[in-house]
């Protein structure tokens, strides 16, 4: 059996040595052939050069757009069953060590779901497991960094991402996943995830709402999960200023500047 490791990134030079070198430390840990695909977004710093340091196949993105490098990454996939890592994340390599062939042992199921660790500018988070999670529908459902799935799930159940989606095509997919199957859930952390990005800002908050529409999800979780985005997008802008502004404030504000961003004049 083959596992294969999904990076996607753009000029990642700051962070994905320890993204390559954790992935490489469980290669030469691990009983099971392990195979690390990246795919390169055009990326104009040294990111292409770091990556051939090491054992990986990296291939340059054809058109632009995360998910249609995540969607390509799978194509380019080998193994059996794969997992996305970030080019920003990294491997807790002793757990992952001991959960994968676990996992393997297991392979009835199309989808198995794993934690990971959130930090936040190298602050300790929380462990997002999830058991504690699953069964939610009006927000992410489980952390999508700690989804092993079988190829097929994108080859033949076209269970790919929708790349129509720019920010919330993960939640969209999770939904479906859960329609499809039920996952085996270990509540092991298996990587370290860096809060923050695209996923938090108005226009995703919008692109959820839409999302939670198209899966014909009840008013009131609708409801729900925008104070929920808004929340997190709050909490989001107050870590990045370091700042006591008040929720309203913070959302006031993200307002504003996306009102100012799409005038047509």
């Amino acid at each position: 059996m083959i596992f294969s490791i999904l990076t996607v990134v753009k000029n990642g030079e700051a962070t994905i040595r320890q993204c390559l070198d954790s992935v490489r430390a469980l290669q030469e840990r691990s009983s099971i052939e392990i195979e690390h695909i990246v795919i390169d977004g055009a990326s104009t710093d040294n990111t292409v050069k770091i990556c051939s340091e090491y054992a990986v196949r990296i291939y340059s993105q054809v058109g632009t757009g995360i998910y249609s490098a995540m969607n390509q990454a799978v194509s380019r996939a080998k193994g059996d069953y794969c997992i996305f890592l970030n080019s920003d994340d990294f491997l807790l390599v002793d757990e992952a060590c001991d959960l994968f062939p676990k996992v393997f042992a297991r392979s009835s199921s199309h989808v198995h779901l794993c934690g990971i660790r959130m930090v936040h500018e190298q602050r300790f988070l929380r462990d997002w497991l999830p058991s504690r999670t699953v069964s939610r529908r009006f927000c992410m459902p489980y952390p999508h960094p700690g989804m092993i799935f079988h190829r097929s799930l994108f080859v033949s159940f076209g269970l790919a991402f929708q790349e129509n989606l720019l920010f919330s095509a993960d939640y969209d997919q999770a939904l479906r996943v859960l329609k499809f199957c039920v996952p085996i859930i270990h509540d092991v952390p298996i990587s370290v995830f860096r809060t923050g990005g695209a996923s938090e800002s108005f226009q995703a908050i919008l692109e959820n709402l839409r999302v939670r529409k198209a899966h014909k999800i009840g008013i009131v979780m609708r409801v729900v999960g925008f104070i929920y985005d808004v929340n997190r997008m709050a909490r989001s802008y107050i870590h990045l200023f370091s700042s006591r502004l008040s929720i309203f404030k913070v959302v006031l504000i993200r307002v504003l500047v996306w009102v100012r961003q799409n005038e047509p004049y």
